[in-house]
Parts: C-alpha cells; structure tokens; sequence
C-alpha cells in the first residue's frame, strides 16, 4: 500500500490500494453463439476493465490489499442489497419518496428480514446436500456457484422437498464453524 496525504485542514494520512484483476474472458453469447454487442453488455464489460484505486484509513495497515479489496468486496455486496430494498425496478420499493408510511416501511423491512433470515436457515440447512448437487450448475464440488440466500430462494421456488428434522442444529453448527473461521483469520 502507499501512502499519501490528503490537503483538508492540514494532512490526514491515507493509503491507496490499486488492484487490477486478470480478465476471465466469460462472454455473453447470443443464440449464435457470438459475443453480445448489447449496450447493457458493452457497459458491465467496460465496468469489469477499470482498475481499483481504494482510498484505506491508517487504521488498517496492518491489513494487506489482497484482505482490503476483500472486504470492498463484501462491502458492495451490502450495498447491493441495500439497492434491492430501496429499488423500484431490482427490489421491494422502500425508498423514502415511495408512497409507503414510515410505519408500513418498518413493517415491509421487519418481514423482509423474517424471510430472508427464514432463507438463510434453510440455505445452511441445504449445504452439502442432494438437493444442492441437484441446483448446482456446475460440478465444481469446492465451491458452490449460489449464496446461501439465494440457493434457498431457488430450493423453495423450484424443488419439492423436505426440510430435515435436524435442520436447526445443522444450521446452529454451521454457524458455529463460520463464526470460528472468521475469528481465527
């Protein structure tokens, strides 16, 4: 990381993290099996070009820029859930200029909430399973394809099934594990 100083009311130090990554060459194709020319297409594959450049607080040095791109990573994550909430078009239209009040909003975020909680217990419940080798759309046996959230969201659409008898413990150990994991690095 180098490090730099800002000019606002004397010098705040800061550190910039540039990152590049290595183009995966996954393409959109079209029914003829050629790269798509769409304008969405052309923008999220400019959008995957440009380079990094994170402005880091003093405070994280001890972080390397491989573990500061990674938590930029999950930050954005958030803010993309955040975006499907509040949006019209991608989510459930909580924004403050919707016509909702304030307390039918609290009521709309609470079940949310509920849901996706309900979501993730049986996502954790469905890890490693049958029924996760039946979704999956690649045999990658490493590492799932799907979030947690999102493996149950298809699970409950799309496949009849039953939800084991010990679905809580397995998800409380699961859990557990997660939470050491996190603890240790």
């Amino acid at each position: 990381m180098n490090k730099y100083a800002k000019i606002k009311k004397g010098l705040t130090p800061f550190s910039l993290v540039a990152f590049y990554r290595a183009p995966k060459y996954r393409k959109d194709l079209t029914v003829q099996h050629r790269p798509a020319q769409s304008r969405s297409s052309r923008k999220q594959a400019a959008r995957e070009k440009e380079p990094w450049l994170l402005v880091v607080s003093p405070s994280l040095k001890d972080y390397t820029p491989v573990d500061v791109v990674n938590y930029y990573r999950s930050r954005m994550q958030i803010e993309e859930g955040f975006r499907d909430t509040k949006s019209t078009h991608y989510g459930a239209d909580l924004t403050q200029d919707s016509r909702i009040s304030a307390e039918r909003r609290a009521n709309l975020l609470l079940i949310a909430a509920l849901i996706i909680f309900a979501l993730w217990l049986i996502g954790l419940g469905l890890k490693g399973t049958a029924i996760e080798r039946q979704i999956k759309v690649c045999s990658n046996r490493d590492r799932s394809p799907y979030s947690v959230i999102f493996l149950a969201r298809i699970a409950c659409q799309y496949v009849v099934f039953e939800l084991p008898e010990n679905l809580l413990e397995h998800a409380q150990a699961l859990l557990v594990d997660y939470f050491r994991t996190l603890e240790k690095a």
